[in-house]
């Protein structure tokens, strides 16, 4: 378990993982989190190839990074990267929120303390109720 990097609440940071075959929806809701909520986000909307360096780039963005979005549908689930990002974070023990592109149940979550959300809210609805909680647990990093 890793302590969340020291920070004021306008500094609390989202990492956003998702399949590239899921970008259309990541691309969405990175703008909305961003334009609409001012939240800060990383994301690779590059594709770039995972080799070593970037492995490492990966696990260090994760590291320095206080909640772990994960947009889970069956090729998040299928996608060695998105598992690999996702137990970085629960290995960080990181705040991580899922928000389910598709409707199909998993019970890979209802084991850990993670808050999961439905893509099919609006998107206005979905950046609110991050920024809500971005608010909340940058309480906790001061």
């Amino acid at each position: 378990m890793h302590d969340p990097p020291q920070s004021n609440q306008n500094d609390c940071e989202l990492f956003l993982s998702y399949s590239r075959k899921d970008i259309l929806a990541a691309q969405d809701l990175h703008r909305s989190f961003t334009h609409k909520g001012g939240l800060k986000v990383w994301i690779d909307l590059e594709g770039i190839e995972p080799t070593r360096d970037w492995m490492e780039e990966i696990r260090r963005a994760i590291l320095t990074k206080h909640i772990f979005i994960y947009l889970k549908s069956r090729h998040s689930e299928a996608s060695e990267m998105c598992q690999f990002e996702l137990s970085r974070a629960r290995e960080f023990g990181m705040r991580i929120i899922v928000i389910d592109l598709c409707l199909e149940d998993s019970s890979l979550f209802d084991k850990w303390d993670v808050l999961r959300l439905p893509y099919r809210l609006e998107p206005e609805e979905l950046t609110s109720r991050i920024a809500l909680i971005v608010a909340n647990e940058s309480k906790h990093l001061i």
